[in-house]
C-alpha cells in the first residue's frame, strides 16, 4: 500500500495532465459552429489538407498543420477542429507545474498551481477554442521549463531541447517572441558562443516547419527563395496591414482591470429569456489577487528572492511591452499569457508575508475559492443556455457587454 501511493506521488503531475485532458475536452462541442477566429484558422487548416494552402498567411503554419491533422483524424467537427487545442491546455498546465517545482522546490504547492491555473478561465476557454493562443503559450512553457532545468540542474543538454520547443512556439505565433526573448538574452549574455546551437536549434526548427509548402500544388508552389526570404515579409506586411476599429478593442493597461473582455461567441435568445455565449474573462479572484501581489512585489523587490524578482520581471516585461509595440488594434485576449504568471506570483506573495509553512494552506483555501468563482461563471465560459437575470448578474461591469 505505501509503494502504492509512492508511484502515486511520483506520478502526480501525469495525473494531473490527464485529469485536465479530460476536463478540458468533456462537451467540447458545446458550441457547434465555428466562433471568433476559427472562421480563419479552421478554413486554413482545411486549406492544408487539399494541399492548397491560401489563408491566413499572416501566421506561421505550425498550429494550422497540427489542425489539419486534428481533422484529418477525427473529422471535420468540433472535435477535430479543437482537439489540439485541449491537448496543449492540458500540456500548459503540466509544463507550469513542473516551472513552480523548479522555482519553490515544492511539489505539493507546485499540484496546488497547476489546479489553481485550471480554473483561473483563460487555460479553459482558450483550450476550448481552436486558436493561436494555445499553441504558442504552450510550446513557449515547456521551453521555459527546459531552459530553467538546464540552468538550476546544470543539464545542460536541456538547453537544446529548449531550443526545439522556442522554434515550435514561434512556429506557431510570432508572439512567442515576447515570451521568449528573455530567456534567450539570458542565455546569449550567459553562456555567449555556447547558446548559438540552442539557437540554431530554434531557427531549424522553426523553418522546418515551412517545408509543406515545398509540396503544395503547383500553382501555389513556392521556391527556397519565397518560403525563407519572402514569405517572412510578406506575413509581416500582413500583420502591419490590420487597421480600423473594432467594438472589442482596449488598451494595454486596462487588461489587469479586465475593462473590456471579449465575447468569443454569442447568441441571441431563440426561446424563453435565455442567453448563450462564451465570454473571455479572468477569474476575478485570481486577477484581482494577483494585480495585488505584483504591487506588493514591486514594493518588496529588492527584499525578495533572486528567482522570485526573476518572476516579477518577466510579468513585468510581457506586460509593458505591449506599451511599445507598434499595434494599432489591441484586445484583451493579449493579456493571455501574461496572466499565467498570476499562478506564480500569487504564491510568492504569500510566502514573502506569511513564510512558506503557512502560505501553503492560505492557498489551499484560496484554490478552493477560485474554483467557486469558476463554477458561478462556469455557464459563461462554456457556452451553455443561461437565464436572463442569472446573466445579468454577472454583467459585474456594464463594459462587460
Amino acid at each position: 500500500m505505501i509503494n502504492f501511493f509512492q508511484q502515486i506521488e511520483k506520478k502526480a503531475f501525469s495525473i494531473v495532465w490527464f485529469f485536465s485532458l479530460v476536463f478540458l475536452s468533456f462537451n467540447i462541442s458545446n458550441v457547434s459552429q465555428l466562433y471568433f477566429d476559427e472562421q480563419h484558422y479552421i478554413p486554413a487548416a482545411m486549406d492544408w489538407l487539399k494541399n492548397i494552402p491560401t489563408t491566413n498567411l499572416e501566421h506561421p503554419p505550425l498550429a494550422k498543420l497540427l489542425m489539419a491533422a486534428s481533422i484529418k483524424f477525427f473529422g471535420n467537427n468540433s472535435m477535430g477542429w479543437r482537439f489540439p487545442s485541449a491537448l496543449l491546455g492540458s500540456l500548459a498546465i503540466f509544463f507550469l507545474m513542473k516551472i513552480s517545482s523548479l522555482i519553490f522546490k515544492d511539489k505539493k504547492l507546485a499540484l496546488m498551481i497547476g489546479f489553481f491555473t485550471l480554473s483561473n478561465f483563460w487555460i479553459y476557454i482558450f483550450s476550448r477554442v481552436a486558436l493561436l493562443e494555445i499553441y504558442f503559450v504552450s510550446f513557449s512553457l515547456a521551453g521555459i521549463y527546459y531552459a530553467l532545468n538546464a540552468e538550476i540542474k546544470k543539464n545542460k543538454r536541456n538547453f537544446f531541447v529548449a531550443g526545439f520547443f522556442w522554434g515550435l512556439a514561434v512556429a506557431s505565433k510570432w508572439s512567442a517572441l515576447i515570451l521568449l526573448l528573455p530567456f534567450m538574452l539570458t542565455l546569449l549574455i550567459k553562456r555567449k558562443w555556447q547558446s548559438v546551437p540552442v539557437f540554431i536549434i530554434s531557427g531549424v526548427t522553426y523553418f522546418v516547419t515551412f517545408l509543406p509548402y515545398f509540396y503544395t500544388k503547383t500553382v501555389l508552389h513556392r521556391s527556397f527563395k519565397q518560403i525563407f526570404f519572402d514569405l517572412p515579409l510578406e506575413m509581416y506586411e500582413l500583420q502591419k496591414s490590420v487597421s480600423g476599429s473594432h467594438p472589442y478593442q482596449s488598451e494595454w493597461y486596462t487588461w489587469p482591470l479586465m475593462y473590456r473582455p471579449i465575447w468569443f461567441y454569442f447568441e441571441d435568445p431563440v426561446w424563453g429569456d435565455f442567453i448563450k455565449g462564451v465570454l473571455l474573462l479572468g477569474n476575478p479572484l485570481q486577477m484581482l489577487l494577483g494585480l495585488l501581489s505584483v504591487v506588493f512585489l514591486v514594493i518588496k523587490f529588492f527584499q525578495i528572492e533572486k528567482q522570485s524578482q526573476r518572476v516579477l520581471l518577466f510579468f513585468i516585461l510581457t506586460f509593458f511591452i505591449w506599451a511599445v509595440i507598434p499595434r494599432k488594434i489591441s484586445y484583451f485576449y493579449y493579456f493571455f499569457p501574461t496572466a499565467l504568471v498570476y499562478s506564480l506570483l500569487i504564491p510568492i506573495c504569500l510566502r514573502e508575508w506569511f513564510g512558506a509553512k503557512k502560505s501553503n494552506y492560505i492557498f489551499l483555501i484560496i484554490c478552493l475559492i477560485s474554483f467557486g468563482f469558476f463554477l458561478y461563471f462556469f455557464p459563461l465560459l462554456t457556452g451553455e443556455y443561461i437565464e436572463h437575470k442569472h446573466f445579468q448578474q454577472m454583467m459585474w461591469l456594464k463594459s462587460w457587454i
